[in-house]
């Protein structure tokens, strides 16, 4: 990486609820990568396979440019000795981002189980409907008493509890699954520079480390402790500083107390 690119790196960044400084000079580091590819499932009335890749940083934020990295360059790496890492908290990171991914690319396909059962629930009620409306009809035009109201009303309530079977067998029907598995798995690592900072919120203080890898000539994102999203602007939980997207911060009971990754 250029001289300074860590030190200038944390500019970009943005504390929601807290200050955020650098506390110490760039040191020599290292950038580790996940590199997965995997192939998808997704399971309805219908099913539509995918293949693709995803790479995270040890902490699990998604780093595209990694990926294309890796594809683009796996001829010229070197074969080096894995480092230590969380293995199960890669995995839950890459099972969390790994359903994000599939679920973006079969946005049409869940589009489409959607309008189906949008669809078929519609006529389902349309046509009971009817017959229901026939039910009152014959009630209403024709003066019954005792046994034949009873039967009216019995053959009524038969046809709503019908009608609620079949909505839950469309339900299950149009329920969505969704798998994905890991086809191949690589670590890639890079040469990078580092630099800690530090956040604050209220009385509590943590350090983050944050690299910019020689490979990518960017900074890594720094990683949400509850989705494992990447980013840039952050908050910080009261409790433990867990680092919080926006949508994480608003769980952890209005952004104030608690977090989601506090478990």
């Amino acid at each position: 990486p250029p001289p300074g690119a860590a030190r200038s790196a944390p500019s970009k960044l943005q504390v929601l609820n807290g200050v955020i400084g650098v506390v110490s000079d760039e040191t020599p580091a290292e950038a580790t990568y996940l590199v997965a590819h995997l192939r998808a499932v997704a399971r309805a009335d219908e099913q539509r396979g995918a293949f693709f890749g995803l790479a995270l940083t040890l902490e699990g934020a998604e780093v595209p440019a990694a990926l294309a990295a890796f594809e683009h360059r796996a001829g010229e790496m070197a074969q080096v000795p894995p480092p230590a890492c969380d293995v199960p908290h890669l995995g839950r990171a890459l099972a969390r981002r790994a359903e994000a991914a599939a679920r973006a690319r079969f946005a049409d396909f869940l589009d489409g189980v959607r309008r189906r059962h949008l669809r078929d629930r519609a006529r389902l009620r349309e046509y009971y409907g009817s017959l229901q409306a026939e039910v009152r009809a014959d009630i209403a035009r024709r003066t019954l008493r005792g046994v034949e109201v009873e039967t009216r009303q019995k053959k009524g309530a038969s046809l709503r509890a019908d009608l609620g079977a079949k909505l839950e067998a469309l339900e299950a029907r149009y329920a969505v699954a969704i798998e994905a598995q890991p086809v191949a798995v690589a670590l890639l690592r890079a040469p990078a520079v580092a630099v800690d900072l530090k956040v604050k919120r209220r009385k509590g203080e943590r350090t983050v480390r944050l690299l910019v890898s020689g490979l990518l000539r960017a900074s890594d994102p720094l990683c949400c402790e509850a989705c494992f999203a990447g980013v840039t602007a952050f908050g910080l939980c009261d409790d433990r500083l867990h680092l919080l997207c926006g949508p994480c911060l608003k769980v952890a009971s209005g952004g104030l107390r608690g977090s989601p990754a506090c478990g």
